[in-house]
């Protein structure tokens, strides 16, 4: 079975968004994703940036396809409250027959914490809130009436109908790579997406650190998840790896470096070859990166790429080149 394939999509317009999806499910991709920021500071991106809302836009996104799934890469927890969170997710998964896969994340981006006036805490606690939410969420999504009394969340009485469309419920996907992170993932998830570290303890983007995280540290994160899932009683299959992938596709060696080279420069890389070694980037022709999916799938075991491209035109060539033929 090949791996599954998902495009992150941009976020400028609706109608640009919207084309991308129709276009996505017609070249044979399984998913469309959408990032959950109010505004993001990046070498890629500016605060000015045009975001539309990833639930809202989902939703209608959904009634514009048919076949793909959709989730968020990945929903920050502290922008709702998990009863809201459940509400929307079941919403779009009633809208969209099915389809919905439920991507949440501890939070990492400071900035938009200060300007929505939140608290930033430390790592530990983020991480006990995703927790607690977690729990309420899935009980939201399975029981009639739900009590919850916990250190950061409480429920009275709270009625929660009607339940997701998909049994015994949506899958969920966590996203980060922090031991802690993945102690509740080894609990709740079904998917994780194993990114490098994003600055969530100083609550700013930090490259160099990120750089850092190569394959050989994509595997021992794995191992370290799936020693985790076995402690907490639960087979290391049931839960599917997948990565993010800044993907450049060019018609051959030279020009898929020629793209590299200015994909690094505007996101401010000086090492070539920390970039072209980094899990997160794929860059070749057609054929190279068939040959580099296919033995990230085998070892260390992607099942799940979410995939970000610079075009339209690339993200279609891609579906058809590559996708199809693995």
């Amino acid at each position: 079975m090949r791996p599954r394939f998902a495009v992150v999509l941009p976020q400028r317009s609706f109608a640009e968004m919207r084309d991308w999806a129709e276009r996505a499910e017609a070249v044979g991709y399984d998913t469309v994703a959408l990032e959950d920021h109010f505004f993001m500071r990046s070498p890629m991106e500016t605060p000015e940036d045009p975001r539309l809302d990833c639930f809202t836009a989902l939703a209608a996104v959904a009634m514009a396809t048919r076949r793909v799934r959709l989730t968020q890469l990945v929903a920050c927890n502290a922008f709702r409250h998990p009863a809201l969170t459940a509400k929307i997710a079941t919403t779009i998964d009633h809208v969209s027959g099915g389809r919905l896969e439920l991507g949440l994340g501890a939070g990492w981006f400071r900035e938009e914490y200060d300007a929505l006036g939140l608290d930033y805490p430390p790592p530990k606690t983020r991480i006990a809130q995703l927790r607690e939410a977690l729990q309420i969420i899935t009980r939201l999504w399975s029981e009639p009436v739900v009590d919850f009394a916990g250190e950061h969340y409480r429920l009275r009485g709270f009625y929660a109908e009607p339940k997701p469309v998909q049994k015994p419920r949506p899958p969920i996907m966590l996203g980060g790579s922090g031991p802690a992170l993945l102690r509740v993932a080894a609990e709740h998830a079904d998917i994780v997406n194993l990114i490098p570290p994003t600055g969530g303890r100083i609550g700013k983007l930090d490259l160099d650190d990120a750089m850092k995280f190569d394959l050989s540290e994509y595997r021992r994160r794995a191992a370290m998840l799936h020693e985790y899932t076995r402690a907490a009683g639960r087979d290391p299959k049931a839960i599917a790896l997948s990565q993010f992938l800044f993907v450049t596709l060019g018609t051959d060696r030279a020009s898929a470096d020629a793209m590299l080279a200015g994909m690094a420069q505007m996101m401010g890389l000086d090492d070539l070859g920390a970039a072209r070694h980094s899990p997160s980037v794929l860059v070749g022709d057609p054929v190279g990166c068939r040959d580099e999916l296919a033995a990230r799938a085998a070892d260390p075991g992607v099942s799940y790429f979410f995939c970000r491209f610079g075009d339209l035109a690339t993200m279609e060539r891609f579906g058809e080149q590559v996708i199809a033929k693995l």
